[in-house]
């Protein structure tokens, strides 16, 4: 699997820095049939497959976000699917989504910390508007 390190110059809309961000091509699976999942789907890696899947926020046995789904990707049906993923970062929250949810308001504390285990650091952007003003 190859891995990409960026520097600050690339646009990102996900990453705050590409200092440290790192992305990798992942295979992320679906049981549900055709389905879009978009660009910033928090993913939990299933450690009996060794696929990605959508993070099921409450759901112990899913597994906690390791990885940020980088573009949209559509699965024809049910199955596998290629793609890029965010696995290290410092990532704006606002821009993530809980895919049962379709957006970023269940993200609370308890999923930030699991997220920083591993190296998925998400800030919103009144956090960076108050540091940039100190």
């Amino acid at each position: 699997m190859s891995s990409q390190n960026f520097s600050r110059e690339y646009y990102d809309p996900f990453v705050i820095s590409g200092i440290d961000s790192r992305r990798e091509q992942k295979t992320i699976a679906l049981d549900t049939g055709a389905l879009t999942l978009e660009a910033g789907t928090l993913l939990a890696l299933n450690e009996t497959t060794g696929k990605y899947v959508a993070y099921v926020k409450g759901d112990a046995t899913a597994g906690d976000v390791s990885a940020v789904l980088q573009y949209d990707a559509t699965l024809q049906a049910a199955g596998d699917v290629q793609a890029t993923v965010i696995i290290k970062g410092n990532l704006l929250q606002n821009r993530l989504i809980i895919l049962a949810d379709g957006n970023a308001n269940n993200i609370d504390q308890q999923v930030l910390l699991n997220m920083r285990k591993y190296g998925l650091h998400a800030q919103n952007q009144s956090q960076l508007c108050k540091h940039s003003n100190e």
